[in-house]
């Protein structure tokens, strides 16, 4: 039993380490992704495809073989790549790498219609091992012909979002402007106004001739959100659609939002970009969908995630790169999109919404983040040394500020307080004593862990073996009556040996008071000694009849009680000596004896010749 309990355990700790060894494999597995813009041009113009290599880590060495259409487009230049023909390679190695990286590749539209650009074949590997492709995309170009309008052909039409026709024509507000600006297709919008609007008046024209508006939510606003529904009917009372429109009253006046005037390029800090119509689904990472989004006059094609207010729209600038942006529809502002940390837990960087402050002791301070620039903040001391902080939203949509290690690269959440008035071995022995705690209380955690999942396994195998459970049963059981047994044994044994023992002593007493009485009488003279008569030879002596004790202790005696009174001394000294002799033979043979018993079960003692 003891060998399979200590093989069970052997194999419960093999497995254990082997699963740890698993988990470690897969953590640090490299998996990356290849994805493409979806750019349009006319024939005879230049346009830019971007390719975007995203890794789980840094990739210092990429080996991608690309093909396109020869006949439709001509391969100009590109960032680290080369070829012609219909294709052409990107390859780069060496240098530390990046998660994020972007190649430009320039080609001349020839020939209207449809093309696209296709992995052959990709390597990429950062320092210690090769990467497996997760996702591996492709680029869909629209040619259109010289005098067509870019975004005329149906190919474009396609994939490019339309505005699609609602139950309304025409919806505003008074006071308050919509957010986005309205569009039939689209019924959700946002408003703010100031403290001092109570309610607000809303425009609704139907499209349908007949039809009916009605509006609810629109009076005794309160501060924060409030939701107005705007439910359009037909002439027979039927539902033909609803709108939705959230207006935040907030503190202060209500904002004047000026339209947006130019829906088709935007300027982030000096540089200016191109808003793309449409872009590759594949670029939007996990918990991203494709969503039609109204900016200014034009829809365009979006990522929604859990925030209905950000979304990712693809940039292009002028030499053709593109990037995913953030959009904030209510303070209509810009931010690079750019993840941190490990991608199950990455954060990503988004603008700094509106009446949020900046913690105390942190100054504003634009840093890089996966190569990318992004507003951030530095510490008053640390200046930007060790550490930097950024206002991001993790996978749940949970905003707030968060502290990046630019040494170690590790990523925590920002407290206020937290690095403003210490320096920086501070925070340093600050960040090892809860290291240090974190590793010592989880390393106890795995080890009791895997002690009560190996006990609990021996236990449950045990209940789960009737069989073994029954033998055990019976071993005990037959272990319990041989020690009865044994006992009882040793009972009986004590008993015997006792018993004989006081037999075999009170025989001998027995046989020593016989033999010592017997010697007595022998050696005691006859009470009368008759005077000695000497007789002739024809006289005969004669016994008188009337001593009776002295004939009784004759018969007792036999002949040897009236050998005395025939001169007989002599033997009867040698008879006594004999009786003497006899008896120490007895009591030798009696201290010799075992306790035996003769065959008829008679207590008497064996070999004793009397």
């Amino acid at each position: 039993m003891k060998r399979r309990s200590v093989t069970r355990g052997i194999l419960c700790g093999t497995t254990a380490a082997m699963f740890s060894a698993m988990l470690q494999l897969s953590a640090f597995a490299l998996s990356a992704n290849i994805q493409f813009s979806d750019p349009s041009a006319k024939v005879g113009e230049e346009f830019t495809v971007s390719m975007h290599v995203q890794g789980d880590s840094a990739i210092s060495n990429t080996d991608i073989v690309l093909s396109y259409d020869s006949e439709k487009m001509e391969f100009i230049s590109g960032d680290s790549a080369s070829g012609s023909g219909g294709e052409l390679t990107v390859k780069n190695s060496g240098g530390e790498g990046k998660s994020d990286v972007y190649y430009s590749l320039r080609f001349k539209a020839l020939k209207d219609g449809s093309a696209a650009v296709q992995v052959k074949s990709a390597k990429l590997a950062d320092s210690n091992q090769e990467a497996t492709i997760a996702h591996q995309g492709s680029a869909a170009i629209t040619i259109a012909a010289a005098d067509a309008t870019a975004g005329s052909s149906a190919a474009e039409t396609a994939a490019a979002p339309t505005e699609a026709t609602g139950p309304l024509s025409n919806l505003s507000l008074n006071p308050g402007t919509l957010t986005p600006a309205f569009s039939a297709g689209n019924t959700a919008y946002t408003a703010v106004v100031g403290e001092e609007v109570t309610r607000i008046a809303v425009n609704a024209v139907p499209a349908t001739e007949g039809a009916k508006v009605n509006v609810t939510g629109n009076e005794n606003l309160k501060l924060g959100e409030n939701k107005i529904e705007v439910n359009v009917l037909g002439s027979d009372n039927s539902a033909l659609g609803t709108y939705t429109i959230i207006v935040t009253k907030q503190q202060g006046t209500t904002p004047e939002t000026a339209p947006i005037e130019d829906s088709t390029h935007v300027t982030i800090g000096t540089t200016s970009y191109t808003i793309a119509d449409s872009f590759d689904q594949a670029l939007l990472p996990a918990g991203y969908e494709s969503e039609s989004f109204i900016y200014g006059d034009r829809t365009v094609q979006a990522g929604k995630g859990s925030d209905e207010h950000l979304h990712l729209i693809y940039l292009l600038a002028d030499g053709g790169s593109g990037n995913l942006y953030f959009y904030d529809d209510t303070s209509r502002t810009w931010s690079p999109y750019v993840q941190v940390g490990a991608t199950a837990k990455a954060v990503s960087v988004v603008p700094l919404p509106e009446g949020v402050a900046v913690p105390e002791g942190l100054l504003v301070k634009q840093v890089t983040l996966n190569g990318k620039t992004v507003d951030g903040y530095i510490g008053q001391k640390d200046q930007g040394q060790n550490y930097c902080v950024f206002y991001g939203m993790n996978s749940k949509g949970e905003k707030g500020f968060y502290r990046f290690d630019l040494q170690e690269k590790t990523l925590q959440r920002y407290f206020s307080g937290d690095g403003a008035g210490q320096s920086t071995a501070e925070q340093l022995r600050a960040q090892y004593k809860v290291s240090h705690r974190k590793i010592v209380g989880l390393t106890c955690a795995l080890v009791l862990a895997i002690g009560a999942a190996i006990y609990a396994f021996l236990r449950g195998a045990r209940r789960k073996s009737p069989e073994l459970a029954e033998r055990e049963r019976r071993r005990a059981e037959r272990k319990a009556a041989r020690a009865a047994e044994e006992l009882l044994q040793r009972q009986e044994q004590e008993a015997l040996q006792k018993t004989t023992s006081e037999e075999v002593e009170s025989h001998t007493e027995e046989v020593l008071a016989g033999a010592a009485e017997q010697a007595t009488e022998a050696e005691e003279p006859s009470p009368q000694q008759p005077e000695e008569i000497v007789l002739a030879d024809d006289q005969v002596a004669v016994v008188p009849p009337e001593d009776t004790a002295a004939d009784s202790a004759a018969d007792d005696l036999g002949a040897t009680r009236v050998l005395p009174q025939l001169d007989m001394s002599e033997h009867v000294r040698e008879t006594l000596e004999e009786a003497r002799n006899t008896a120490d033979a007895i009591t030798a043979q009696a201290q010799a004896v075992n306790g035996k018993k003769n065959t008829s079960g008679d207590e008497v003692f064996e070999d004793i010749d009397l």
